[in-house]
């Protein structure tokens, strides 16, 4: 680490205020400015030569099921055939094409639509911070 400030920072003459950076990361410009009425230490404006990623926003639409009434979707699946006892010769993808077509399928009424409609939805894509990394979004993975 590398320390920066050259000048005095404190009315008694005294370098208590610092700008610490790694050898390789100089700062562009730094400016101590004089201590004034309000404090005895000094301002420091520095600009370190960081290149920082703009975020861009994307915008998705997305079905709204944190919103779902649950007692209404009790009540449409209970008056559904998901709630009926299954023939005795349906297998798993027969069963699963009867919840498709009640939820996301059916003509005449979407369940889903109804009961979840979409919306907009904006999210940020790129990096959240430039330390994130493989590891870190396995780690946050693992904790959710």
């Amino acid at each position: 680490m590398m320390q920066h400030v050259a000048n005095l920072t404190q009315i008694h003459g005294n370098t208590l205020d610092l700008v610490m950076t790694p050898v390789h990361l100089k700062p562009v410009t730094i400016n101590v400015e004089p201590s004034g009425m309000f404090s005895d230490h000094s301002l420091i404006v520095c600009r370190l030569p960081l290149a920082v990623e703009p975020v861009s926003v994307a915008e998705k639409l997305v079905l709204g099921w944190r919103r779902v009434n649950r007692a209404e979707l009790r009540r449409v699946l209970e008056d559904s055939e998901l709630c009926c006892p299954p023939p005795n010769d349906a297998d798993v993808d027969q069963l699963f094409m009867t919840y498709d077509s009640l939820l996301l399928l059916r003509a005449e009424w979407d369940v889903a639509d109804h009961l979840a409609p979409l919306h907009r939805v904006h999210h940020q894509r790129g990096h959240l911070c430039p330390w994130f990394d493989a590891e870190c979004r396995s780690a946050r993975r693992d904790c959710r």
